[in-house]
């Protein structure tokens, strides 16, 4: 488990990085009439944030599924319950460091405390 874990968590951040990289390749090419155009009042930042955000999500959404389908046929996970459980689990821990500021975010009360959860959405929560 502790390898897929290390799959799944690698697999995030790459596609992040691609996606961040991506963004930041494109800025500098943009950034001239992005600049004329707040200039001249067309939108400000947040507008410009959100209409950026959406333009590129198609092919965002399209890069993370291919991945994560080539990830997923690729090693071990071949079971879609067995990943989907893996990177639950893994959320519950973000939620614990996160919200709960549990510097350990282990297998804990507030760990299981999902448990009910879980099982309503008939996924386990188990200690790897």
């Amino acid at each position: 488990v502790g390898d897929r874990i290390t799959i799944i968590a690698q697999a995030a951040i790459q596609i992040s990085m691609l996606s961040m990289i991506k963004t930041l390749q494109l800025f500098k090419k943009e950034r001239p009439v992005i600049s004329r155009e707040m200039a001249s009042g067309q939108y400000n930042c947040i507008e410009y944030l959100f209409s950026k955000s959406l333009a590129e999500l198609p092919l965002d959404a399209l890069v993370a599924s291919v991945f994560g389908y080539v990830l997923q046929t690729g090693t071990n996970l071949h079971n879609k319950r067995d990943f989907i459980e893996t990177l639950a689990h893994e959320m519950v821990h973000l939620y614990q460091m996160a919200w709960l500021q549990d510097p350990y975010s282990n297998h804990n009360a507030n760990f299981f405390a999902w448990k009910t959860k879980f099982k309503r959405a008939g996924l386990r929560l188990a200690r790897c």
